[in-house]
């Protein structure tokens, strides 16, 4: 079989054979000579009527052309058809040559396969016509209307994985934007992204976006989106915004203590007044907090991750108001003509299957339920819900939540105590039931974190409460520590049993995933091997399901194959388990 060439040169209306085959040598970098001997042209490099048979190619020589350019065969009739006839020749037509010899394409696409950078710098997964810009290099023109990263929903489209670092892998996807059609060498592209990106980890990054999508989609949308930046006028200048923010504060400390205050959460130290100040330099910039200058910069990934926490912890009445003051803040500069924010829209590229996933056509309920009195990393409630860490935090950027993460102080009496009191209840007072609480914390196994985001109050208020009730409150640490629901946003009233049981516990959740793996295998050594664990570790997760459920899940056999079929417990527990634990559809 014949390989592939790196990439198809499509001929130009009315072009023919010899001018084609010189353009695309001259493309792939090599002499016709060799690019015809490639192809099993190698006497005919200048002479196309000599391999054409009653005024067509021969049908070996149009199979391997096509084969290894990836041109249809009508279009490489058309293309010969566009050569006139010689008269004076008396040489007769070839019908000897072989087909191309395998091998020898395949040198040639081993000598000539472009790198990533490349062939966004060719755009060679578009078409030639898309070629020919005039004036200046593009790359300068480009970074000089651009923010230093990529915008974030794009980034997710391109991949939605959580092993791209968003602040190293924004900055060099914008890098990836600068280069098709531009003469610069990709440290000089680096420069102009910004002082800090290094040439090596662009590189790196463009290898593994190819790498991780498997194919060249994600720089043809790249290289369509350089185009679309060329032939559009932005709603935003983003080097004035720049200027702007330059030695500003954006937000005073007063000022942000009202936010906070009006929107019933906690204003916290400086360090939550500097997040602010660095949420607003995003919002108005669109730039990487990485690459920012002082004192927006942040260096340490620790700190990153706490900002991210901030950010999408805000409730809406937080965000509402630090995007209602960055709008004042361009007001006051004279800017009323621009969005506060923009991103280009989907429709800017021909592609609609995109590499990664659209987080604009994500349903953020899901979300907000799953981070709901959860402390688990955001990667975590990610993962669980099928997509990266960066999509979660957009999502929720773009629809905060509701309520706050982090409520000021409430105060916890019980309904007798309202009506005893002669003073109606303030706006910080929450009236509850010590009967509800113990139902909800002792009977369905709530935790006080889920509960505590139902009220609207801190977790330390609801356990003192708790105590002055003689309501026994679960230890942190120890197994009775986690002997509550591992369901977040869902009442244990709307979740089935055996499920329901089989969620109580430390690593119920793991427990119940492996059940299902274990379920769809012969043996427990063949299921352990393919989780990755031990068959002993797996054994007692499997005895520890069958006792919280109260029966065997699967019926026990002698050697060698000590795991039955299901046993209608087991049967039940694994069909609820399936839609328990698919993935929240985006």
């Amino acid at each position: 079989m014949t390989a592939r060439l790196p990439f198809t040169l499509t001929p130009h209306e009315g072009q023919d054979f010899v001018a084609w085959l010189h353009a695309y040598a001259a493309r792939l970098d090599v002499t016709p000579a060799v690019l015809a001997g490639a192809l099993g042209l190698a006497d005919h490099a200048s002479e196309p009527r000599t391999h054409r048979r009653g005024g067509h190619l021969a049908e070996h020589h149009v199979g391997t052309i096509a084969a290894a350019t990836g041109l249809s065969a009508v279009a490489i009739e058309e293309m010969l058809s566009s050569v006139p006839a010689r008269t004076g020749t008396n040489r007769a037509p070839d019908t000897s040559t072989r087909s191309g010899d395998p091998s020898a394409v395949q040198r040639l696409r081993d000598a000539t396969a472009l790198s990533p950078r490349a062939r966004l710098e060719h755009a060679t997964t578009l078409h030639p016509r898309r070629r020919g810009t005039t004036g200046a290099d593009p790359a300068v023109e480009r970074a000089g209307r651009l923010p230093d990263q990529l915008w974030p929903a794009w980034t997710i489209r391109l991949v939605d994985d959580d092993t791209f670092d968003p602040a190293t892998s924004r900055s060099s996807m914008l890098a990836a934007l600068l280069l098709p059609h531009s003469e610069r060498t990709l440290g000089e592209i680096a420069g102009l992204v910004g002082d800090r990106v290094q040439r090596a980890t662009v590189a790196f990054h463009l290898r593994k976006l190819l790498w991780v999508t498997g194919s060249a989609v994600a720089l043809q949308i790249l290289t369509e989106l350089a185009f679309a930046v060329d032939a559009h006028d932005l709603p935003i200048d983003y080097a004035r915004r720049r200027r702007l923010v330059a030695g500003a504060e954006l937000i005073e400390r007063h000022i942000w203590a009202r936010f906070a205050q009006q929107a019933d959460t906690s204003s916290g130290g400086p360090r939550r007044v500097r997040f602010a100040r660095c949420y607003l330099y995003e919002l108005l910039t669109g730039c990487n907090l990485h690459l920012a200058p002082a004192p927006y910069r942040m260096e340490s990934s620790l700190e990153r991750v706490d900002y991210h926490d901030f950010a999408t912890g805000m409730p809406h009445g937080l965000a509402d108001a630090l995007h209602r003051h960055a709008e004042r803040l361009l007001a006051d500069a004279g800017i009323t003509d621009e969005p506060l924010q923009w991103q280009p829209p989907a429709n800017w590229v021909t592609i609609t299957d995109w590499p990664g996933a659209d987080p604009d056509l994500t349903d953020p309920q899901p979300i907000h339920q799953s981070l709901r009195g959860r402390r688990a990393p955001q990667a975590q409630v990610a993962a669980s819900l099928g997509i990266s860490t960066e999509h979660l935090r957009y999502v929720v950027r773009q629809h905060p939540r509701p309520r706050p993460a982090y409520p000021t102080r409430r105060v916890l009496v019980t309904p007798a105590s309202v009506r005893g009191s002669r003073r109606p209840p303030g706006p910080k007072t929450i009236s509850l039931d010590p009967v509800w609480l113990q139902g909800e914390y002792v009977t369905w196994r709530r935790s006080l974190p889920d509960i505590a985001s139902e009220l609207g109050c801190k977790v330390a208020n609801l356990k003192k409460f708790a105590h002055e009730h003689g309501i026994p409150v679960r230890r942190r640490s120890g197994p009775e520590g986690f002997a509550h629901l591992d369901a977040p946003g869902v009442h244990p009233s709307q979740i089935p049993e055996p499920l329901r049981s089989a969620l109580v516990g430390r690593d119920a959740r793991q427990r119940l995933s492996r059940f299902v793996v274990l379920a769809e295998h012969p043996s427990v050594t063949q299921a352990a091997r393919a989780l990755g664990t031990h068959q002993c570790t797996l054994t007692n997760q499997l005895q520890q399901l069958e006792r919280a459920c109260g029966g065997l899940l699967l019926y026990r056999h002698p050697h060698p194959r000590p795991v039955g079929p299901l046993t209608p417990l087991g049967d039940q527990l694994h069909r609820q388990a399936l839609d328990h634990l698919q993935p929240t559809p985006t």
